[in-house]
């Protein structure tokens, strides 16, 4: 076999595999009820919540500005104070 048909064959195979997995996700979707709806809801606040004092940590801290640093200790005290780095 020409090894463009042999890639041809892999990729339907893992596109068919994707596929697969998508429908599934979606019918699994399509059962839910209100409740199971409602859990996901409270799921995704309680998320956005954290990430919402992530971002103000993350700011009290000073991200998102630039600052110049002068000093390997003012680098390395700086540094340790974020989760980021």
């Amino acid at each position: 076999m020409a090894q463009s048909t042999i890639i041809e064959k892999q990729v339907l195979t893992v596109a068919k595999a994707m596929e697969d997995k998508l429908d599934k996700e979606i019918s699994a979707l399509d059962r839910l009820d209100l409740d199971d709806l409602e859990v996901l809801k409270e799921r995704r606040l309680q998320q956005m919540k954290k990430m919402a004092e992530k971002w103000s940590r993350w700011i009290s801290l000073g991200h998102s500005e630039y600052t110049e640093i002068f000093s390997e200790k003012d680098f390395f005290s700086t540094i340790k104070a974020s989760d980021l780095l």
